[in-house]
C-alpha cells in the first residue's frame, strides 16, 4: 500500500492511501496507529458459520479426502483457511462455499441441505 508523509508546520500526517478527491470529498485516509494489529480473531463462531463448517467436514471425511486435497481443488484456498471454516473460525462467503462445495462433487444446495441453522428471531418478526 503507498504510504505518503505530509508535513506542516501544525500538522504531521502520515496517509496510508493516496486516494482520490471525487466530487470535494478526499478518500485518503491517516495510518493506523499500530499497522501491526488487524482484526482481531474470532472468540466464538457463529452458529451458521459452525453449522456449515461441519457439513463440509463431513463432506469431506465421507469422500475419505484431506484437507490439502479439498483445498487444491479450489483457486486461492490454503488448507489452513479451509480447516477455520470447518471449525466455525471462518466464514466463508456464497461464492467461496459454492467453489467448495464443487471441490467436494455437490451443489452448494446438496451441501447446505442438512443444515439445522439455529432459529433467530428476525426484525418484526413476532
Amino acid at each position: 500500500m503507498p504510504s505518503v508523509r505530509v508535513e506542516d508546520s501544525a500538522v504531521r500526517l502520515e496517509i496510508c492511501s493516496l486516494g482520490t478527491t471525487v466530487a470535494g470529498f478526499d478518500t485518503r485516509r491517516p495510518c493506523p496507529a499500530d499497522l501491526t494489529s488487524g482484526v482481531p480473531p474470532r472468540t466464538t463462531s457463529d452458529p451458521i458459520a459452525a453449522a456449515f463448517g461441519q457439513a463440509v467436514r463431513s463432506a469431506r471425511e465421507a469422500r475419505g479426502e484431506t484437507l490439502e486435497t479439498v483445498a487444491g481443488r479450489v483457486p486461492k484456498l490454503d488448507p489452513s483457511y479451509l480447516a477455520g471454516i470447518e471449525r466455525g473460525a471462518h466464514a466463508a462467503t456464497i461464492p467461496s462455499a459454492a467453489r467448495i462445495a464443487s471441490a467436494l462433487g455437490m451443489t452448494l444446495s446438496e451441501l447446505v441441505r442438512q443444515l439445522d441453522a439455529p432459529s433467530e428471531p428476525r426484525e418484526g418478526a413476532s
